[in-house]
């Protein structure tokens, strides 16, 4: 026989058994699958099978959000929708901590300056007009802060009602 023959001789459902172990032993990723996909026809059909992408699904997230997501005929297309509501929900809760950082040290500043302001009673133009700039640069860093806190909640709100929580 062939060594070509030899991939061809296993039945699909060997092939589905292979891939589910190969990703429940954490040999095989989401990234393996793709690429395994690209090999050939029947390859590509093996890797879109849905008890691979649920297995990839139950691995990879909680194990309540298979359970509820049950309304979802695609697992692939599950598993890329929960995929992307986690890294769209991880930039929010970076930008809001670079901001939380940021608003931090500039009210930080904006005490100093204060503080400045109160002991010296000379002529403070050039601290004066830093101290409404960085009041200013706070108040609005303040509302993209509420802003990216309030979308936040939304999204963990939605995905919460979608899929019963992370």
């Amino acid at each position: 026989m062939k060594e070509g023959k030899y991939i061809e001789a296993l039945p699909d459902e060997m092939w589905i058994e292979i891939l589910e172990a190969g990703i429940r032993k954490l040999i095989l990723e989401r990234e393996d699958i793709c690429s395994f996909s690209m090999c050939c026809k029947r390859f590509n059909n093996l890797s879109n099978d849905n008890i691979v992408w649920s297995t990839l699904v139950a691995r990879d997230f909680p194990r309540d959000i298979l359970s509820k997501s049950i309304h979802w005929s695609s697992k692939k297309a599950l598993y890329i929708f929960i995929l992307e509501m986690y890294i769209k929900l991880e930039r929010l809760i970076t930008r809001e901590t670079v901001l939380s950082t940021k608003l931090e040290l500039i009210q930080r500043e904006v005490e100093v300056m204060t503080e400045q302001i109160v002991e010296n009673a000379g002529d403070f133009n050039m601290i004066i007009d830093r101290h409404f700039a960085c009041c200013e640069e706070v108040d609005n860093m303040k509302q993209e802060h509420m802003h990216i806190k309030s979308e936040v909640s939304l999204m963990q709100a939605e995905f919460v009602e979608k899929h019963g929580g992370f």
